[in-house]
């Protein structure tokens, strides 16, 4: 029994071999597939550049509130402090420029609003007066800024309410030289900087139709991510197609009667085969994992999608392999392995649709190879 299967993995692994042979042999089929590899690369580069940026609200930032140090303009600690929360808003693309580049790009509608911290921001901050901090620049009647403006104002509360509570406990200690402020900053810097006292909230939404809580994490650039996600699952099913060309062409060449005689079983054949087209397609799912991992900052995710990758790839290997089953010809195979494609991407794109509109009738292309690929590719991204 051990000798069969050793010899089963031996038959296995020279196919593997002889298919790769087959596929890289041919000097314009390996052009072809570099290409797409590095044509791929770009795209799913510039797709999740897009998702970084287009999924955030442009607003711009100048910061007046300087100093002068050894000859240099310095931002003051707590205008330096908020222009850094304020790029770590996910909401926002924060975008630093002089006053006229902003208000260019405001008139271009490059921007929704530019906000200036005045002069002298820290001074009044730390005296308790809270007018003319900032200045806020939109256009006209333009009512979402005013939301936009709720969000900068609270990235501002932090450091409005630490003022506050400083001068009250100097009050209360009856300090004024300042040392109580000083110290009470210190404290307050120390909390924050310590990881084992980090608050974190969670967020629940309600379910009144079925009487269940829904724990959700929320991203901006979630759904261009599912587009990639959708875009890459058609690419990945072309490039498999293509590698199961020279399955028929085997058949039609001859070849596949010459691998009959020499006695290796059709399992052994067939898993050599789906083993192969495996290996061609892990750079393009290793490429694709990697760009979305790094511009989602999700390292972590990476096992878990490379994984969920190569699952979808063995499924639509399968799904190919059978067709070369019932389709003999070269040309018949091309044609309807293109239509099985288009066919898998538009379950995927109405899969889609379903997941961001909500319509519950579209659900059943959840169970279609693309719009399973997408729904995991989801719950991973947002579960991790």
């Amino acid at each position: 029994m051990k000798i069969s299967k050793t010899s089963m993995m031996k038959d296995i692994l020279n196919r593997i071999s002889i298919s790769l042979r087959l596929v890289l042999r041919d000097k314009g089929t390996v052009i072809v597939f570099l290409l797409s590899v590095l044509s791929f690369f770009l795209v799913c580069n510039s797709l999740n550049q897009a998702a970084t940026k287009q999924s955030r609200i442009p607003i711009g930032v100048i910061n007046l509130d300087v100093k002068s140090e050894n000859g240099v303009e310095v931002p003051s600690e707590s205008s330096l402090s908020l222009a850094q929360n304020l790029h770590s808003v996910e909401s926002f693309l924060v975008i630093e420029k002089d006053f006229d580049t902003l208000e260019r790009m405001l008139q271009k509608r490059e921007i929704y609003c530019f906000y200036i911290i005045n002069k002298g921001y820290e001074e009044k901050l730390k005296n308790g007066d809270l007018t003319h901090l900032i200045t806020t620049h939109q256009v006209r009647g333009d009512l979402s800024v005013s939301i936009f403006s709720d969000i900068f104002a609270g990235e501002m509360m932090y450091q409005i309410c630490t003022e506050r509570t400083a001068s009250r406990f100097a009050a209360i200690l009856k300090d004024k030289s300042g040392e109580a402020k000083e110290d009470f900053y210190r404290y307050v810097k120390e909390l924050r900087e310590n990881d084992e006292l980090e608050f974190q909230f969670d967020i629940t939404l309600s379910d009144t139709t079925s009487g269940q809580e829904m724990f959700e994490n929320l991203d901006n650039s979630l759904i261009y991510r599912q587009v990639i996600a959708g875009l890459f699952a058609i690419l990945l099913s072309f490039v498999i197609m293509f590698s199961y060309t020279y399955v028929c062409m085997e058949r039609e060449q001859g070849i596949e009667k010459r691998v009959k005689i020499s006695m290796i079983s059709r399992w052994s054949k067939d898993l050599g085969t789906i083993g192969s087209v495996l290996i061609l397609s892990l750079i393009l799912n290793v490429v694709f994992i990697s760009c979305v991992c790094y511009y989602a900052k999700l390292p972590q995710a990476f096992g878990r999608l490379l994984l969920l990758s190569i699952v979808f790839a063995l499924m639509i290997s399968l799904l190919f392999l059978f067709i070369t089953k019932i389709v003999h010809s070269f040309i018949a195979y091309q044609l309807f392995g293109a239509i099985t494609v288009l066919v898998l991407g538009a379950s995927g794109f109405l899969s889609f649709l379903g997941m961001v509109l909500k319509f519950d009738f579209l659900n059943v292309f959840k169970f279609t190879p693309n719009g399973w690929f997408i729904e995991k590719f989801v719950d991973i991204i947002i579960n991790i």
